[in-house]
């Protein structure tokens, strides 16, 4: 309310403000959330539906697109609401493309949901990084470049701004990884953590600066970050440096519902009301048609790859996927960087804070109702006791083939069996170990983990002996003088 009396006495200018807001989600709040969902995320999980979750995120989206640009343009040429221009439309369906399942990802974490139904905690929380990338692409290309604006264009960025943006995320933070090999650092000292922290800051501007997505650079570093770089930290200092990411994490992402209720004071009247409300059914629907569209799709795919049955996307798994459809502060830093070409820009950040409300306060607020509805809250526990009995079972097949590579050297006999590990607890292992993708990812994380890591005993070896040096000079050093008054009284 304060900060709405500023603006409207013009003691506090408008535009400085929304500059200030957008610039701090952008370079202070989402490095450390992106980073910390990278950190926690469910690493062979999320490799293992990578192209399902592309085609939910980018023709999804694109859908989703369309659905609300197209409709929204015809109803606003057809007088139902104010926002008439073509180009106006089509700005609010990009940024109200982007979506934030924050409420939908904490019930699953409560209900115990994204380890009981990996399936569905990995495409909504995959669907939703990856699907901001191309949400930001659409947004700057009609906000900047709506004149030269074509398909193939279109196409050409979201490609390079996807797969150029892991890419480079992957390879900054493989050099800092190994530049943690190569100095040998403590495993457990504050300054680790601190570098790990600050490495998601690092990593989002530098990918910001050369034209990348921060937000794709930073989900690959995290999840680097915890897949190697946590190999240089003890039992320890990997718990601290969780906590820590985690603590920040949840701050940040208060931080951003906050920013969300100052954004009030930029709401002026009620222009537009109309729009709103056709803009939330307008998102339900174009997220409905996307939702079906693409699980028909990711289905299909998988039944040609010969695909596991118990990883189809069903009826129920697309009900709470597009029940998951809430948007966030993403959409919010968007509308209030539209140029001054809007002339309805009033009314879309009126529609945008109205949708971000209405879809936390609706969807999310239900969505453990709707998970009981479905059917997924009363096989958690079934699900959950049938994993334990899988994996007391493959236990005597592990062992026997831990004891056929006792030829194999310490760090090569470490990474199979860690592979072995994370594959069989994961969507992966019901891929299957012949399978060419799951070899490939299995390949690919021994390599990095000869690279970045080397072999674990004689880094923990190292540490324990830097370690032990460090305590004996303490002691060897000379007892710090205590300071005494005396001098002064002798001085007196």
């Amino acid at each position: 309310l304060g900060m709405r009396m500023l603006v409207k006495d013009g003691r506090l200018p408008q535009e400085e403000v929304i500059l200030l807001t957008s610039q701090f989600l952008n370079l202070f709040l989402l490095p450390i959330i992106i980073f910390e969902s990278g950190w926690s995320l469910k690493h062979f999980n999320f490799m293992s539906q990578l192209e399902y979750i592309n085609v939910f995120a980018v023709l999804g989206t694109l859908i989703s697109f369309g659905v609300v640009g197209f409709i929204g343009t015809w109803l606003g040429e057809a007088g139902y609401h104010v926002v008439k221009s073509r180009r106006s439309n089509f700005v609010f369906a990009a940024l109200i493309s982007a979506v934030d399942p924050v409420a939908t990802l904490a019930t699953f974490s409560k209900l115990g949901l994204d380890s009981s139904q990996p399936l569905l905690h990995t495409m909504i929380f995959g669907e939703s990084v990856v699907n901001d990338a191309v949400a930001i692409v659409l947004f700057s290309t009609i906000n900047e470049g709506w004149d030269e604006l074509n398909w193939y264009t279109a196409t050409c960025d979201i490609s390079w701004l996807l797969f150029g943006s892991a890419g480079f995320g992957i390879f900054l933070s493989a050099v800092l990884i190994l530049l943690m090999r190569v100095l040998g650092l403590p495993g457990k000292s504050c300054p680790m953590v601190i570098f790990f922290a600050s490495s998601a800051w690092f990593i989002y501007a530098a990918a910001e600066g050369n034209g990348f997505s921060g937000i794709i650079a930073n989900l690959c570093a995290g999840s680097m970050f915890k897949m190697y770089g946590s190999k240089h930290l003890d039992h320890e200092g990997l718990e601290m440096a969780t906590g820590f990411l985690e603590v920040m994490g949840h701050m940040c992402d208060a931080l951003v519902f906050i920013l969300v209720g100052i954004c009030c004071a930029f709401i002026d009247g009620v222009s537009g009301p109309y729009f709103a409300a056709f803009a939330i059914v307008l998102c339900m629907l174009g997220r409905a048609l996307s939702t079906m569209g693409c699980a028909f799709i990711s289905n299909s795919m998988k039944t040609c790859m010969n695909g596991p049955e118990n990883q189809r996307i069903t009826a129920r798994h697309q009900v709470i996927m597009w029940w998951s459809g809430l948007r966030g502060g993403i959409a919010l830093v968007l509308v209030l960087q539209i140029g001054s070409w809007c002339k309805e820009k009033q009314a879309l950040v009126n529609a945008t804070f109205l949708v971000i409300c209405c879809t936390l306060l609706l969807l999310g607020s239900t969505t453990e109702k709707m998970l009981d509805v479905c059917g997924f809250k009363e096989t958690t526990s079934a699900e959950s006791a049938r994993s334990v009995e899988d994996t007391e079972r493959s236990m005597p097949a592990e062992a026997s083939a831990d004891s056929a590579e006792e030829l194999m050297d310490d760090s090569a006999r470490e990474a199979e069996s860690e592979s072995q590990s994370i594959t069989r607890k994961s969507l992966m292992g019901h891929i299957g170990k012949a399978n060419i993708k799951t070899k490939f990812y299995v390949g690919l994380h021994k390599f990095w983990i000869y690279v970045l890591v080397g072999d674990e005993e004689s880094n923990k070896e190292k540490r324990k002996k830097k370690s032990e040096f460090l305590h004996s000079r303490k002691k060897e050093a000379a007892p710090a003088q205590s300071l005494s008054w005396k001098p002064a009284r002798d001085f007196a």
